[in-house]
């Protein structure tokens, strides 16, 4: 037996009432979630610098980053310390130059983008300066004008002066972090709080560069500052020089192929070598050859020759030396020179 029982009209006015907002409901879903990611479009959209570590005076490029958009179909307004820089569409960077040490810059950009949402981001440049300085611990005569060079094997001091400002004011160097690195490589052992110098072993041949990279940084790392330089050995060398039996080696004159020497007179040529390690100057040995035939100081000074002309001679002597050291075959230098006997 079927029993049907008839609904009233009001229960089923209910009913379609609860269905049409559970309708509504579902298809409202789509819609909201749609809205969602239009308002999280903006989301890891940043500045980034180039570099990101200026020195004053220098072209900075500032240039959008991010993946929530389509970069090229923006329109971008760019401002820098307030003023806009540039603007249009698919401008994604722009550049400015920096100022002096401490001075910081802010970089602005309201973006528009194609489906209508605006999207605002900054960041703040702080301008530092590092400047690195070098000295090389090899021979070079007294009282010379120029600076030493490095060579292969030989010692480099670089030290780091930093100009790092800090609200308004510079920061003690001997307060900052610095990172020592040697052709990309890191030296931990160099490097540390206030470890503001390097002290370098130059293993490169002649003209391979060698590049020294520091960066230095507050304790808590809210300010970075890098600068790198290049260091470029050079071949050891000799230069000869006369000297005068009053007045000791006339240094402003380089006997660079030769000189006259009248029939019966003496003169003594110092050999000067450029260049060579300090470490290994007391243990160079000087080879002296004079028409090819070796020949020994009697007075045990090796960077001297004495040279003696007979009375009524005449004619050309060629004078060799190579100086080497021995515990280190690649530290060596040869030069020769012409003596002209009148």
């Amino acid at each position: 037996m079927h029993i049907i029982t008839q609904k009233s009209p009001s229960y089923l006015h209910f009913l379609l009432k609860g269905v049409l907002v559970s309708l509504l409901f579902i298809f409202s879903l789509p819609i909201v979630a749609a809205a969602q990611s239009v308002g999280d479009v903006g989301a890891g959209t940043s500045i980034d610098f180039n570099p990101r570590t200026p020195g004053p005076n220098q072209s900075v490029e500032a240039r959008v980053v991010s993946f929530s958009f389509d970069r090229l179909l923006a329109s971008y307004i760019w401002y820098v310390d307030g003023k806009v820089s540039a603007s249009g569409t698919g401008r994604q960077s722009t550049t400015f130059t920096t100022g002096k040490p401490g001075s910081r810059h802010i970089v602005k950009v309201v973006i528009q983008t194609n489906d209508g949402g605006v999207i605002s981001t900054s960041a703040e440049l702080t301008v530092g300066d590092i400047d690195l300085l070098w000295s090389a611990e090899t021979t070079t005569p007294p009282g010379y004008p120029g600076r030493a060079l490095p060579s292969i094997f030989s010692l480099v001091k670089v030290v780091a002066l930093p100009n790092i400002i800090s609200n308004g004011k510079q920061i003690n160097p001997k307060s900052l972090s610095y990172e020592w690195l040697v052709n990309g490589r890191r030296l931990p052992a160099s490097s540390g709080n206030g470890e503001d110098s390097l002290l370098l072993n130059i293993t490169s041949s002649p003209d391979v560069e060698t590049q020294v990279t520091v960066n230095v940084s507050t304790l808590s790392q809210s300010i970075k500052q890098t600068k790198t330089i290049s260091i470029r050995p050079v071949a050891q060398k000799i230069n000869f020089y006369e000297i005068d039996p009053a007045r000791g080696p006339k240094y402003q004159r380089n006997i660079a192929q030769g000189f006259s020497l009248g029939a019966g007179s003496e003169a003594k040529i110092l050999a000067t070598p450029f260049y060579f390690n300090q470490r290994s100057f007391g243990f160079l040995d000087y080879v002296w050859k004079i028409a090819g035939q070796r020949i020994s100081d009697p007075q045990s000074r090796p960077a001297i020759l004495s040279f003696k002309t007979e009375q009524g001679s005449s004619g050309t002597k060629h004078v060799s030396l190579q100086l080497e050291n021995p515990q280190n075959p690649l530290e060596i230098a040869e030069k020769s020179f012409i003596i002209n006997v009148q």
